[in-house]
């Protein structure tokens, strides 16, 4: 059985579990870079026929229509940035605006942190329609049920258990 602090962390603990695992983060978004962003709009298969094209069509002296398909393939390429970069800046004005919190127990207190902020050992107080913020093993639970689609693929919540209920199954079923 894993040693369990049931007064929860301290809060100096937790910030030297901060520093030692990291963030509590699964995935950390790109950074958007315009230049490369606009660069990367040119790099359709259909972008670069045209602008071979329009080569070929400057070889053979037929400037102005190389120039009109030249012209096209740009106003493409900034109407697509302008509408990816757009988009980008709502995502992260969105990402800024919600901070999903939980309520852990640290210092013998119930307190509310950022799911960020988790580390190892916290006990953590879910309640109907939260979010599960961590990989973590259930203390005490009452018709506990966890959708768990997005891991699984199961159409159904799936019930979950205490680690102490789980054991005392485990023992029933060995004995039987």
């Amino acid at each position: 059985m894993p040693l369990i602090n049931l007064d929860g962390l301290s809060s100096k603990e937790a910030e030297k579990r901060l520093n030692q695992f990291g963030k509590n983060i699964v995935f950390k978004r790109k950074r958007f870079r315009p230049l490369i962003h606009f660069l990367e709009k040119f790099n359709s298969p259909l972008l670069i026929l045209l602008i071979f094209s329009s080569l070929i069509l400057f070889l053979l002296g037929q400037n102005l229509n190389a120039l009109i398909i030249v012209l096209m393939v740009f106003v493409s390429a900034v109407l697509d940035f302008i509408n990816t970069y757009k988009s980008e800046k709502i995502i992260e004005d969105l990402l800024q605006k919600i901070s999903n919190k939980v309520s852990v127990l640290r210092d013998n207190k119930k307190i509310e942190i950022l799911i960020s902020e988790v580390v190892p050992g916290d006990i953590v107080y879910l309640e109907a329609g939260d979010i599960v913020p961590a990989d973590c093993l259930v203390l005490e639970a009452d018709d506990f049920f966890v959708n768990q689609s997005t891991l699984t693929g199961e159409s159904l919540p799936v019930e979950k258990y205490s680690y102490f209920k789980k054991r005392i199954k485990r023992r029933r079923f060995k004995s039987n």
